[in-house]
C-alpha cells in the first residue's frame, strides 16, 4: 500500500504484430449480473465466513470427449510461427515458451502466420524474467525476482538457463509479450554475425572454427577433444568398425560448413541487456503487445516419480491442448551424442529428426513446443527399439533450412541443419520425440485474451514477483475454511479504475477458487474490515496460473484501499472439501551457492520481499487474520545441511500469488458502474421494503462529475518559500460547493512564483476532478538601505568602499549604486565606492545615490534612495 500504481501502456505500433491490434476488444463495461451471479447466490453455512462462500454449484466432472485423430499436426492449420535459432545463447525455454505463446495468440484471433507475420520477442521475455524488480517497476518490492549469481556479466541473464514457470510468471504480471521488432534477438550494437557464422572465417582454417564452434556449445576448449574421442567410441561400437576422431572432426567440419552458409547468430560479445526506461522514461518491462495471459496451465506431470508409469492424463491433456490451438512446452533432455538419437545418411551422428532417451541418468536441459503427434510413428524408428508406437511433433530451436530469413539489417538468420528434411530436402527444425522418452516433464500451455488492450492501457495490482522456481509453499490440507488475501491501495493513485480481471496460481489441478472482493474502511485492521462488494467462484481444470474476468468490474476511486480475498479447495467425490493457501516458493543464494559447492550447475537464484500489511492468512478454527510476513518468518528452518536460521533462508516465500487488473475509467463509465452495482444489490434484496430502501442508497450513489465546475482562485503572492494556498471558490451553476464537503482541495509547485496548479477532486456525491492553473506573483524586494553612519569620511585619492558607506540588507538580485545628486567632483560607482577630486575643496557636501536590488525569480526590482553627509 502507498505505492504508484504503474500503467501498462499496450504498444501502439508493433510492426510485426499490426493486424493483432485491429482484432483486440475496447474496453467497455460489463452487464449487470442476474440475481444467481454475483454476492445473490450462496448461502453461508454456520461455519463459513462470508467470503468463502460458494457461488455457484461445482461443475461435474468433464464429460468424455470425442476421440481425438491418431495424427494430428498444429502446422497444418496455419498457427505454428516459423523455427527459430537460439544461438548463442542457452534461452531454449524462452524460444519453446515463445513459440507457444505465438501459437495460442493466433489460434485466440482466428488468424494465420501467413495473415499476422506474428513474431514475439524472445529477447525481451529472457532478459526480463531473469531481472529483479527495480525502483522504477514497484518501489515497495524492490530486488524481488531471480538474481543471477555473475554479477559483472550484463548478458549473463541469456545463459542462465529457465524453466517455463519462469514465462507465465512475467506474462501474469503484464509484462510481454512484446513483437520482435521492439527488441530483435541480438546485441544493442549489432555489428554484424557471430564469427562462427562468418563462412570466409571458416574457409580460412576449418579445423580451428570446427572446434571453436564445438568449444562454443560445450562450454570450453578443455572439452572438445574429450566430447570427440567419446563420439569415435561411441560410433566404432554401434556400428562394428573403427571410427577415429579424425573423422568425426571432418563430419563436424561438414556440419558447421553448413550452419555458416544457412545464416545463424549474432556474437555474444556484443550487450544484449535492455535499457531499464525507454525514451519516454517508461520501464521497459512494463510493455505489452495488448495480449495479455489468461491462463498459464501446469498440465499433469508426464511420468510418475521414479519414471517408471507414463501418466495418461497428462499425454491425454497434451493432446486436448494441441487440438485447441496451443503449443505445449516441455523441458527434456536433448540428446547431442548421438546416442539416442536416429540420424540420416548425411547425419550420422544422430543431430537430425528423432529421439528416445530410455533412461533416467540425464538431467532437463532443452525446452521446447510440442505442435502435433502421430500414434501411429513406428517404435522401430527409434535408435533403440520404444515401448511402443506414437511420438510428438515438436518445433525446436537450432534453426532450419526451411525457416531461415533475411532480417531488417539483411543478415540470414534462423538457419541450421537440423531436424525432418521436407520435400524440397530442406531441414525443417522439427523433430519426432518418442511417448515413450524417459525425460519429458513439465509440459505447460497458455491462452491470452485481449479483454485488457484498451488504449489506455491498464494495471496490474501485484505483491509477487518471484517464480515459483522451488515450487510451492501449500499449508496442509483440513477441512477447516483457510484462506488467504492481498491489500491493495494507494493515496498516489490519481484515477479512478474498474477491476475487471482477478487471477492466482493454484498448486494443484481441479482445484475450486471463491474470489471476495472488499471496499476497505479507512482505519481496517485486516483484509475483511470494510464491504464485500463481490464474489464469484471458479473451478480451474490444471494447476498454475489462472485470470478470472468479472462479471460486473468494481470501481475503486483515487485513494481507496481495497482487498481481494482467495479460498482455494478441493472438492472430493463424496462432497467434502479440504482447504489450503500456497504461494511461490523459490531458491536462496545461500542454498544455491551450498549446493553449488557439491557440484551443483546453478546459475541464479531468487529473492522474496514480503512487506508487513499486503498479504494475509486466515484460519477460521481461530477466527483471525495472520499477517502472511510474520508467518512465513517462522517457519523453521529443514534440518538438511543447508546454512540459514530459518525456512526462507533456504527457500523464499513469496506473497500470495493473488493479483488484480484493472482500467482507467471515465467520470461517465464509473456512473454507470456506480449504478449497476447498486441495481445489482437491489435485485439481491428479498422483500420490497428493503429494495425500495437499497434503492434511494443507489440513487444516491451516482456522483456528479465536478470536472465540469467553475473553479475561481483567489490573488496569489510569493511567501519566502512557504506553501501558498489562496482562496478558492468551486460553483456549478449558481451552486457554490463546499470544501471537505464535496471536494477535497490539494496545490502543487505552489511554493515558488510563477504557475501553480490547484486540484479539486471531487467527495460526497461528486467524482472527478476539476484543474485550476493561477499565477503566483513575485514579492515585493524587501530591500533596505540607510546610511553607515551621520558624517562619511572620504579622502583625496582614497575611496570609500560600500560596507563603509552604506548599511544594506533584504537585498534579493543583484545591487547596484548610481549617483542621483550632489557636487560634481564626488562620484559613486556602481559597486558603492565614494571618491572625491583633489580639486574639490574641503568641507562638508550632501550627496544622495539610488540603490537598485535587480530582483529574481521570485521578487521584484527595486529602488531606494538614500542622503549621506559627505564630509571632504
Amino acid at each position: 500500500m502507498g505505492k504508484r500504481w504503474k500503467l501498462e501502456k499496450p504498444l501502439a505500433v508493433i510492426t510485426s504484430i499490426a493486424l493483432v491490434f485491429s482484432l483486440t476488444i475496447a474496453p467497455g463495461v460489463a452487464s449487470a449480473r442476474s440475481a444467481a451471479d454475483g454476492l445473490t447466490a450462496g448461502k453461508a453455512a454456520p461455519d463459513i465466513p462470508e467470503w468463502a462462500v460458494d457461488d455457484g454449484a461445482v461443475e461435474a466432472p468433464l464429460a468424455p470427449q470425442a476421440a481425438l485423430p491418431a495424427k494430428y499436426d498444429l502446422r497444418d492449420t496455419g498457427v505454428v510461427t516459423p523455427v527459430k535459432l537460439q544461438n548463442p545463447w542457452r534461452s531454449c525455454w524462452a524460444f519453446g515458451g515463445t513459440a507457444a505463446a505465438e501459437t495460442s495468440i493466433l489460434s485466440t484471433l482466428g488468424k494465420t502466420y501467413e495473415e499476422t507475420k506474428l513474431d514475439l520477442s524472445e529477447r525481451h521475455l529472457t532478459y526480463f524474467a531473469l531481472q529483479p524488480v527495480t525502483e522504477s517497476v514497484d518501489p515497495t518490492q524492490v530486488g524481488e525476482g531471480i538474481h543471477t549469481l555473475n554479477t559483472t556479466d550484463p548478458n549473463a541473464s541469456f545463459d542462465a538457463g529457465g524453466a517455463p514457470i519462469f514465462i507465465t510468471t512475467l506474462f501474469s504480471q503484464g509484462v510481454g509479450p512484446v513483437g520482435e521488432s521492439l527488441f530483435p534477438y541480438r546485441g544493442v550494437d549489432a555489428q554484424g554475425m557471430s564469427n562462427f557464422r562468418d563462412l570466409a572465417y571458416f574457409d580460412a582454417d576449418p579445423e580451428k572454427a570446427t572446434r571453436a564452434q564445438l568449444a562454443s556449445e560445450l562450454g570450453g576448449q578443455d572439452k572438445v577433444d574429450v566430447f570427440l574421442a567419446n563420439q569415435a567410441s561411441a560410433l566404432s561400437e554401434q556400428t562394428g568398425r573403427e571410427i577415429t576422431v579424425q573423422q568425426v572432426l571432418e563430419y563436424y567440419e561438414d556440419v558447421v560448413r553448413a550452419m555458416f552458409v544457412n545464416g545463424g547468430a549474432y556474437s555474444k560479445e556484443d550487450d544484449w541487456s535492455i535499457p531499464e526506461l525507454n525514451s519516454a522514461g517508461e520501464p521497459n518491462r512494463l510493455l505489452t503487445s495488448g495480449m495479455v495471459l489468461k491462463d498459464g496451465s501446469v498440465l499433469p506431470e508426464y511420468w510418475n516419480g521414479d519414471r517408471t508409469q507414463l501418466n495418461a492424463a497428462s499425454q491425454a491433456a497434451i493432446k486436448r491442448e494441441i487440438a485447441d490451438g496451443r503449443g505445449v512446452t516441455i523441458m527434456f533432455y536433448a540428446d547431442q551424442t548421438g546416442t539416442y538419437t536416429m540420424g540420416t545418411p548425411d547425419d550420422p551422428l544422430g543431430k537430425g529428426y528423432n529421439q528416445y532417451v530410455s533412461d533416467t541418468t540425464h538431467p532437463a536441459d532443452h525446452g521446447v513446443c510440442i505442435v502435433g503427434w502421430d500414434d501411429s510413428y513406428s517404435a522401430k524408428n527409434f535408435k533403440t527399439e520404444a515401448p511402443g508406437d506414437g511420438a510428438w511433433i515438436v518445433k525446436n530451436s537450432w534453426g532450419s533450412t526451411a525457416d531461415k530469413i533475411a532480417d531488417d539489417l539483411g543478415n540470414v538468420t534462423g538457419g541450421g541443419a537440423y531436424g525432418i528434411k521436407n520435400a524440397e530436402g530442406e531441414y525443417t527444425g522439427y523433430f519426432y520425440l518418442s511417448y515413450y522418452d524417459k525425460m519429458i516433464g513439465q509440459p505447460e500451455s497458455m491462452t491470452f485474451s485481449s479483454n485488457l488492450a484498451g488504449s489506455d492501457g491498464f494495471y496490474t495490482l501485484q505483491h509477487d514477483y518471484m517464480p515459483a522456481f522451488g515450487g510451492f509453499y501449500t499449508t496442509d490440507a483440513t477441512t477447516d475454511v483457510v484462506s488467504s488475501a492481498n491489500i491493495f491501495g494507494s493515496d498516489e493513485a490519481d484515477a479512478t479504475v474498474a477491476v475487471k480481471s482477478v487471477s492466482t496460481r493454484t498448486p494443484e489441478a481441479n482445484m475450486r477458487v471463491t474470489f471476495a472482493i472488499y471496499r476497505l474502511a479507512d482505519t481496517a485492521k485486516d483484509p475483511t474490515d470494510g464491504t464485500m462488494v463481490y464474489r464469484q467462484s471458479e473451478t480451474f481444470e490444471y494447476s498454475g496460473f489462472h485470470r478470472l474476468d468479472l462479471d460486473l468490474p468494481v470501481l475503486i476511486e483515487p485513494g481507496q484501499t481495497f482487498s481481494i480475498v482467495s479460498t482455494v479447495s478441493k472438492v472430493g467425490a463424496d462432497g467434502a472439501r479440504t482447504y489450503s493457501v500456497s504461494a511461490n516458493q523459490g531458491v536462496s543464494k545461500s542454498y544455491a551457492e551450498y549446493y553449488i559447492a557439491q557440484g551443483a550447475n546453478i546459475k541464479a537464484y531468487n529473492e522474496a520481499v514480503v512487506n508487513k500489511g499486503e498479504s494475509y492468512l486466515y484460519r477460521n478454527s481461530e477466527r483471525a487474520w495472520v499477517d502472511w510476513s510474520d508467518y512465513i518468518a517462522a517457519i523453521p528452518k529443514v534440518e538438511d545441511g543447508t546454512p540459514g536460521e530459518r525456512y526462507i533462508d533456504q527457500c523464499p516465500v513469496d506473497n500470495f500469488s493473488i493479483k488484480a487488473y484493472a482500467e482507467p475509467v471515465t467520470a461517465a463509465e464509473a456512473d454507470e458502474l456506480r449504478l449497476r452495482e447498486a441495481k445489482a444489490r437491489v435485485d439481491s434484496v428479498e422483500d420490497a421494503a428493503n429494495a425500495a430502501d437499497e434503492l434511494e442508497r443507489a440513487k444516491a450513489q451516482i456522483k456528479t462529475d465536478i470536472a465540469t465546475a467553475t473553479v475561481t482562485v483567489g490573488a496569489a503572492v510569493y511567501n519566502g518559500g512557504k506553501a501558498v494556498k489562496p482562496k478558492v471558490t468551486v460553483k456549478l451553476g449558481d451552486v457554490t460547493l463546499k470544501s471537505g464537503t464535496a471536494y477535497k482541495l490539494t496545490f502543487a509547485n505552489n511554493k515558488k512564483a510563477g504557475d501553480a496548479v490547484a486540484v479539486v477532486k471531487g467527495a460526497g456525491s461528486y467524482n472527478g476532478a476539476a484543474v485550476k492553473t493561477f499565477p503566483i506573483a513575485k514579492a515585493d524586494n524587501p530591500l533596505s538601505v540607510k546610511a553607515a553612519s551621520k558624517t562619511i569620511a572620504v579622502s583625496y585619492g582614497s575611496p570609500v568602499t560600500k560596507a563603509k558607506a552604506f548599511k544594506l540588507s533584504g537585498a534579493k538580485g543583484a545591487v547596484t549604486f548610481a549617483k542621483a545628486s550632489g557636487n560634481s567632483k564626488i562620484s559613486v560607482s556602481k559597486a558603492g565606492k565614494i571618491s572625491v577630486k583633489r580639486t574639490l575643496k574641503p568641507g562638508t557636501y550632501k550627496l544622495k545615490v539610488n540603490v537598485k536590488a535587480a530582483g529574481d525569480d521570485n521578487y521584484n526590482p527595486s529602488t531606494k534612495s538614500v542622503t549621506l553627509k559627505i564630509k571632504v
